[in-house]
């Protein structure tokens, strides 16, 4: 199908597969799964380098995947990456608006190169997520909110 750009331009519509990138090249939930599983015990085995890899290519396959993220993110904090984990729980937040703990970790992260400024509005924003599911998150609410007061005395 060929349309007219308003420049008279011919401009072609393609249907896009807007499918993760795992299901485009025929690999299953399952397939992630195993792959977050070897990367996991990696991680826990104390290889973050080694688990690292695992994560990166899952953020790649499905980059809503916040395991991935949280993955990569940790690995990263291990290694003393900070401002690379920073970048991967930001990740996972837009992935899960919802959830405050990649928040919490922002914080901590920002902390760890002494970043104060940034590290009061991470925990800021993982308290407004937190009011937002009280249900779920009102100990960890708490819990932020105890460390902001301490902070800021």
């Amino acid at each position: 199908m060929r349309t007219m750009t308003s420049d008279s331009t011919p401009r072609s519509f393609l249907p896009v597969d807007t499918r993760p990138i795992y299901l485009q090249r025929g690999l299953t939930k399952k397939n992630m799964d195993a792959l977050y599983l070897m990367a996991f015990k990696l991680y826990e085995a104390k290889k973050a380098e080694e688990a690292l890899h695992c994560f990166k290519l899952m953020t790649l396959l499905d980059w809503c995947d916040k395991r991935a993220w949280l993955g990569c993110a940790a690995c990263f904090e291990r290694i003393k990456n900070y401002t690379a984990a920073i970048g991967c729980y930001k990740a996972a937040t837009i992935a899960d608006n919802h959830d405050p703990m990649p928040l919490l970790r922002t914080f901590h992260c920002y902390l760890e190169i002494q970043d104060k400024e940034n590290a009061l509005k991470a925990l800021e924003t993982a308290i407004q997520v937190a009011e937002r599911q009280a249900d779920l998150y009102s100990d960890l609410k708490k819990q932020a909110e105890n460390i902001k007061k301490a902070l800021l005395q």
